[in-house]
């Protein structure tokens, strides 16, 4: 039954999608906007660094065919402030005369790809975002495959369906049949990655890199565990909070026991940090791309706050409370509704967090990992597709003994899929996505509860019984 709900769901989400990219004798258009942030922007970081990618694509422009004479707007990557193509500034002196070249060339080639109306949304988004270290292994690919070879392209193309491939094999033998089923159909039918198999630039090598990294723990094969998650970690730095969690469980276990667990996995992933650290200063810009990078993803985080397609607590208070309509408190909210129930949103954090710390005490080092993403939850606001990782809640029901929380498990996650797509013909996809923040908020509390019942509860509350029974 799993497995012809696999299949299926591969057929309805991404088969046409995947159908369209093998068959396909030219260039695959239909993933122009990633491809062109991801391979344009590695192969040219060193002159364009975070900030320039979209003044010097007009620029270019400008000296070639004048394809995007019709767009007047963009989005000011300094300031994330939309101004007129005019008041743009390209740094062309960074460009050696070839590379300027190359970079008009591989700009013309792209602008037949998408219609005037989809490049204008291209051009108006939030950029190239990566780490350096991502960077360094993007740049090395683009600068390696030219545009013009469509078989090399397509491959790479291909790289995140291969990996993922490759990925549930290593998830198979970890977890067994049934899981890695269930994996496969929930990364299908998540609604933030629709038609993403295909098409993309190594858009989900850090989805891979996690799940890898759970396997490998759970076939007690440390330092590839620890690889793993360190490659994760600085490609994209949210896959952190995994460590995160398990670094928490270690020092429980450091202070209550006296003793030092998975010294290997420690050891490793911070040596491999350090490696990928120094991989990803490589690039011309040095160290310096850390910095650059560290600036333009705080922009970019607090920018990402406000949007119609946003999961993450922090989300939810985008909303302009005063109103008293349904409908109005979910309609578009901005940052400075952000700014007015900030001090809402940190108080809520006071109960979050340490609910959050207290259930990755006395977990396995496993489900202290896994359990350690929902700080991505809590703390942060991510691309849609990200939130693809939360399919790994569903690793905890292989150790799960407990029969109420591995009922909650399943049901949250699954009826978080089916109350989208049961409301998705009824409603904006503003009030789908708010509607999806709250009920990841009431999984979350439901879990953190039960497990801190069982942790400290059930101890707490048979002492004062029997307190009450000697008085």
């Amino acid at each position: 039954m799993l497995i012809w709900t696999a299949v299926l769901s591969f057929y309805i989400t991404d088969y046409p999608n995947v159908i369209s990219f093998l068959t396909s004798k030219d260039f695959y258009k239909n993933r122009v906007w990633n491809f062109y942030h991801y391979y344009i922007g590695s192969k040219y970081f060193d002159e364009l660094g975070y900030f320039d990618l979209y003044a010097c694509t007009f620029k270019a422009d400008q000296e070639g065919s004048n394809y995007f004479f019709d767009i007047t707007s963009t989005r000011d990557l300094y300031t994330y402030e939309l101004i007129q193509v005019s008041q743009t500034h390209c740094p062309k002196e960074k460009f050696s005369e070839a590379r300027w070249e190359m970079f008009k060339k591989d700009i013309s080639y792209l602008q037949p790809q998408a219609n005037i109306s989809y490049w204008a949304g291209i051009l108006s988004d939030r950029g190239y975002n990566p780490t350096p270290f991502w960077n360094s292994i993007g740049s090395f690919l683009s600068n390696s495959i030219p545009l013009e070879n469509v078989i090399l392209i397509k491959l790479l193309m291909s790289f995140d369906l291969i990996l993922l491939l490759l990925t549930f094999g290593v998830v198979l033998y970890s977890f067994g049949s049934i899981t890695t089923l269930a994996l496969i159909i929930y990364s299908l039918i998540f609604f933030g990655n629709m038609e993403r198999l295909v098409g993309g630039f190594l858009e989900f090598d850090w989805f891979s890199a996690i799940l890898l990294s759970l396997g490998f723990i759970r076939l007690k094969k440390e330092k590839l565990s620890a690889l793993f998650l360190a490659y994760a970690s600085v490609a994209r730095i949210f896959p952190f909070f995994l460590f995160f969690g398990f670094l928490i469980h270690s020092l429980y276990k450091i202070f209550v026991k006296k003793k030092i667990i998975r010294k290997q996995f420690i050891k490793t992933f911070l040596l491999c940090c350090i490696i990928f650290f120094f991989i990803g200063s490589l690039s011309q810009r040095g160290l310096g791309a850390w910095k650059e990078s560290y600036d333009n993803l705080t922009l970019h985080a607090y920018h990402h706050i406000d949007g119609d397609r946003r999961l993450g607590f922090k989300h939810l208070f985008t909303q302009d409370f005063s109103q008293t309509s349904w409908q109005e408190i979910v309609s578009p909210g901005l940052l400075i509704n952000y700014e007015k129930n900030k001090i809402l949103y940190i108080s809520m954090l006071i109960f979050l967090v340490p609910l959050w710390l207290s259930i990755l005490l006395k977990r396995t080092s496993e489900q202290a990992s896994i359990l350690g993403y929902w700080g991505v939850f809590i703390l942060l606001i991510l691309s849609r597709y990200y939130y693809l990782s939360f399919a790994i809640m569903l690793l905890l029901l292989k150790s799960e003994k407990n029969a109420f929380r591995y009922i909650t498990h399943v049901l949250f996650l699954w009826g978080l899929l089916i109350n989208y797509y049961a409301n998705s013909q009824n409603y904006s996809l503003y009030y789908l996505y708010f509607q999806s923040n709250l009920f990841l908020l009431l999984y979350f509390t439901v879990i953190g509860i039960s497990y801190s019942w069982d942790d400290w509860g059930k101890k707490l509350g048979g002492k004062v019984i029997a307190k009450l029974k000697t008085s």
